[in-house]
Formats: C-alpha cells, sequence, structure tokens
C-alpha cells in the first residue's frame, strides 16, 4: 500500500483547468475552435468545421 486512497491516481494535483485552458489556445492559435460572447456575459466556445472541398 502506498498510503494513497483508492481512486486517486498518480498526478492528482494537476491543474485541469490550467491544462483546459491551454488545450484551447492552442486549438485557437491553430484556428480550430472561435469564441463568441453568450447570454450575461459569458464567453462561448465553438468548433470550427474542416473545410473538405
Amino acid at each position: 500500500m502506498t498510503g494513497r486512497p483508492h481512486g486517486h491516481p498518480a498526478g492528482e494535483n494537476t491543474n485541469y483547468h490550467v491544462l483546459a485552458g491551454a488545450v484551447l489556445a492552442d486549438l485557437g492559435l491553430g484556428g480550430h475552435v472561435r469564441t463568441g460572447t453568450g447570454r450575461m456575459g459569458t464567453v462561448t466556445v465553438a468548433a470550427v468545421a474542416e473545410n473538405r472541398g
């Protein structure tokens, strides 16, 4: 037994919000998503369809 409670993987303290932000930033830089303004000032994120002409 390692002293860790069951059901908690290694790296459990990773900040998933930071990782999600990094993924969205990378997708945005690649032109794969677009952002907009939703109701009450929230930010919306939408995928950009590939043009397979």
